[in-house]
């Protein structure tokens, strides 16, 4: 049975709640035993027997507890919040509600293997006191202690608190702690649908904890290689992490200060030095230190010329706990994306700037792209690229037409014409061009101007020669631009919401490659005629729009970006959040 990833298994802070359950902060299925049946066993009872009837008495107190307590949706079992509100009922049904981690067998290889993947938790930047750990070892514990005299209720707490760290920490993995879409309007989070109660059913039965809750994890190697960078960022901020570089003058080659020397020290730390820092010339400014900062400018996406300006200082400065903070919040929005991004496919980081576009044999096309200004940002989602439009007309917005156009009409009504923008009343073949002479423009209000605008094709277009159409609710899809000197900028957050591409013509032959039938001659011809023509791929390719300001590359390099749209505070925000209302809560019970 398949079920979508619960909502607490993400983040009580941040998701959309069930069918049928309204949502909440916090919204958790929690299973008090609370409920003491009678235990009288005969003393002259063999083992076998005392075995069979604890089983049953588990059983019963499971059933008798789970199907009390599905009217609610809040509930704790020995002072912990317990999450699966769907696949706690659905699971132990399934079993006639009998015990299945062996402790009434005395069997606690699974119980402790269980443990002992909450532990290594942490290793995937996970918290494993979200997964009952401290509470599952003193009870798993005290439980061996007893036997074979077992309390039940004890034993049944034991028993349902494991089952639900199974579940939690398996959502977690899969899709990951928070929605982003709580946090972000624009983000659309991919909607994993794994079944977890099979995953759990397999690691009892068949193959082993470790191997399913590891099968949760994404796919990518970009996730593997970050997960990675991030246990060596986590290493360096644990012995101490680097020197910070006092403030001052801009420091160049040539320059000799105990600054230069603070900053060999702090470019050893992360290997963007490799030479000695402790020579006769350690103060000295070198050329080998320049390379240095050049290969440090490259990896945090910063002007590279060697030169230790105020932002590459501050860069410098970031200390290493925050650098693994950083990369622990990416690791998390790789849990949001798909598992398949088919190939080939296209994919932007807006954070970095930058396109990927990927072929069936793995070989990648890289771009300089511009993305959405902070007024209005890009959106994160995934999608499929239908088409292609050579020489297209420009439909603006209505929100640019109000807040960009009108102002400069209103000051010179030679700018329609100009720039070869048509008015028009209403759309289709209905469609009536409007005289920009009959209008009165030093009388027009904007919030209520009836009519609407379109940018002809041409050179001035800004679309540009072509665009690229994967249909969505935000309006948004790649395109050309007339204005290239704004790819030359390091920071490229200049549109408004879609994405300008670099070289367009490049990537309109790698999608149209399948067909055999159109170049980069053939496009060229179509564009020169200035005839606008509509090309449809043969099969659709994926498009995924992400935000990553930190990653791993293939080659091991460690990359960081800005975090322009605030993202990245918002997460940690979020994930802090969700902590302190989980203890809030158990507190409150």
């Amino acid at each position: 049975m398949h079920m979508t990833v619960p909502c607490c298994f993400r983040c009580s802070f941040g998701t959309k709640a069930l069918s049928g359950i309204k949502p909440a902060v916090g919204l958790v299925f929690c299973l008090v035993i609370g409920v003491v049946l009678p235990w009288n066993v005969q003393g002259a009872m063999n083992q076998t027997d005392e075995l069979t009837v604890l089983s049953l008495s588990l059983s019963d107190r499971i059933e008798q507890e789970i199907r009390s307590r599905l009217w609610n949706g809040r509930f704790t079992c020995q002072e912990e919040l317990i999450c699966g509100i769907k696949l706690l009922p659905s699971f132990y049904a399934e079993h006639g509600y009998r015990p299945v981690w062996g402790l009434d067998r005395a069997d606690w290889d699974v119980a402790e293997n269980m443990l002992e993947c909450i532990q290594k938790s942490a290793r995937q930047a996970m918290d494993p006191s979200d997964y009952h750990l401290r509470i599952l070892q003193r009870m798993l514990g005290s439980l061996k202690g007893q036997w074979p005299s077992l309390e039940p209720r004890d034993t049944a707490d034991t028993e349902i608190l494991l089952t639900d760290a199974f579940f939690t920490l398996a959502g977690h993995l899969r899709a990951g702690r928070v929605n982003p879409e709580t946090l972000h309007p624009s983000w659309v989070a991919y909607a994993h649908a794994p079944n977890l109660i099979g995953a759990l059913d397999r690691a009892l039965q068949k193959t082993s904890v470790h191997k399913e809750l590891m099968a949760q994890l994404p796919p990518h190697a970009g996730y593997h290689r970050l997960r990675r960078g991030w246990e060596r960022y986590v290493h360096l901020a644990h012995v101490g992490g680097w020197i910070q570089i006092p403030p001052g003058k801009n420091l160049q080659v040539g320059d000799q200060s105990e600054r230069v020397q603070a900053l060999k020290h702090r470019l050893r730390g992360t290997n963007d030095l490799l030479t000695d820092v402790n020579g006769t010339s350690h103060s000295v400014f070198t050329p080998d230190v320049e390379d240095a900062v050049k290969r440090f400018q490259n990896r945090h996406g910063l002007r590279v010329d060697g030169v230790v300006g105020s932002k590459t200082l501050a860069a410098l400065n970031v200390s290493a706990k925050d650098r693994a903070g950083q990369m622990a919040l990416n690791m998390e929005r790789w849990r949001w994306i798909p598992r398949d991004l088919g190939l080939p496919h296209v994919r932007v980081n807006v954070a970095d700037f930058g396109m990927v576009f990927e072929h069936k044999n793995g070989t990648a096309m890289r771009q300089r792209v511009i993305v959405g200004k902070t007024a209005r940002r890009t959106p994160v989602f995934s999608d499929q690229i239908t088409y292609i439009v050579l020489n297209p007309a420009w439909n603006v917005p209505r929100s640019i037409m109000i807040k960009d156009i009108l102002p400069k009409v209103m000051e010179d009504p030679g700018y329609l014409q100009e720039h070869s923008i048509t008015l028009l009343s209403g759309w289709g073949d209905q469609a009536e061009q409007i005289d920009p002479q009959s209008i009165e423009w030093e009388n027009v209000d904007p919030e209520s101007f009836p009519y609407r605008m379109r940018q002809e094709p041409g050179p001035y277009n800004a679309l540009g020669q072509m665009k690229f159409m994967f249909p969505n609710p935000f309006a948004v899809y790649l395109h050309d631009t007339p204005n290239k000197t704004l790819f030359h900028r390091m920071t490229r957050d200049f549109s408004s919401g879609c994405i300008r591409v670099e070289h367009p013509l490049h990537l309109a032959q790698a999608l149209l490659a399948p067909t055999q039938t159109w170049d980069a001659a053939s496009l060229r011809a179509v564009i020169q005629s200035g005839q606008t023509r509509i090309i449809r791929l043969p099969q659709p390719v994926p498009v995924h729009l992400f935000y990553w300001t930190s990653w791993v590359d293939e080659s091991g390099q460690t990359h960081f970006r800005q975090d322009i749209y605030n993202r990245d505070a918002k997460l940690q925000t979020a994930l802090n959040r969700r902590l302190s209302v989980v203890r809030k809560d158990v507190q409150n019970q």
